[in-house]
């Protein structure tokens, strides 16, 4: 099952967010498909305002971001990801589906795994005309349509979106649709495959193990829940296939920085 494309998960503070910034999300093409989950175009003007901090709990994708002067390709990033947003500024993004970077990469994934690198490294000068053409571009739908061209133009192998490709993104896909799954055991019985098969296929396509994926889309429903009334933290904890509300308040403030109970407190009173 694809990811809902109306559903924004992973986002701290989320609603107070949308006040900082806009948020714009675009499908691709049939051509694209098999590779990119979205677009995404965020735009924010915070003239005459303080510098907002803007923070976000990694997906299994990397993703290509343009940026004046800060373009890059994003691998998966297994920490907290902050980001302070000042002035007036815009970033156009590639969200690739897991396993959806390996044609164009050619290479295991986990060799980006929290790495960066320069477009031009892996696509060569012609990256630098791409950039300046998407940054002028005047819309997000002919911003969108000069990132379409040049990536179809890259001829990305359609061959290397093999088998073991579809089934990479596919599982961690019905992961994220899948909260209930809390153990490796049950992805490796519900898509009939080994525990090695499934940890080969994440290093080598998604570029972390899945164990990292189910820990990090509870965490996502967790946030997702925090945004609509304040959760029952034991009921949830356990829901979400913890032993313990313990285990799930460390795993939620290791990635976060606040225990569940200050997060939803910094929800209602951003000063706090």
């Amino acid at each position: 099952m694809a990811p809902n494309h109306q559903e924004i998960r992973g986002v701290l503070h989320l609603a107070r967010g949308r006040d900082n910034y806009n948020l714009t999300r675009i499908p691709p093409s049939p051509a694209l498909a098999p590779y990119i989950e979205r677009y995404w175009l965020v735009g924010w003007d915070l003239r005459g305002r303080e510098p907002q901090v803007q923070e976000n709990i990694p997906h299994p994708n990397v993703h290509l971001v343009i940026e004046q002067g800060r373009s890059e390709i994003v691998g998966v990033v297994t920490r907290r990801y902050t980001r302070i947003l000042e002035g007036e500024g815009r970033v156009i993004g590639v969200k690739f589906h897991p396993g959806g970077f390996y044609p164009f990469l050619k290479k295991p994934i986990t060799s980006l795994t929290d790495q960066t690198l320069p477009p031009a490294h892996l696509f060569g000068a012609a990256f630098n005309d791409l950039e300046n053409a998407v940054l002028s571009g005047a819309t997000h739908a002919e911003q969108v349509h000069h990132l379409e061209r040049f990536l179809k133009a890259q001829q990305p192998d359609r061959a290397g979106v093999t088998d073991e490709v579809r089934l990479a993104t596919e599982i961690t896909h019905w992961i994220a649709a899948h909260p209930e799954v809390t153990k490796v055991d049950q992805i490796a019985d519900h898509f009939a495959v080994s525990k090695r098969r499934l940890q080969r296929l994440f290093q080598k396509f998604v570029g972390i193990g899945p164990k990292w994926v189910i820990k990090k889309y509870r965490l996502h429903e967790a946030l997702a829940q925090c945004e609509t009334a304040p959760p029952n933290w034991t009921d949830l904890a356990y829901t979400l296939g913890y032993s313990d509300q313990a285990h799930f308040i460390k795993d939620f403030k290791a990635l976060t920085g606040h225990t569940p109970t200050a997060y939803l407190r910094r929800n209602q009173h951003p000063r706090d």
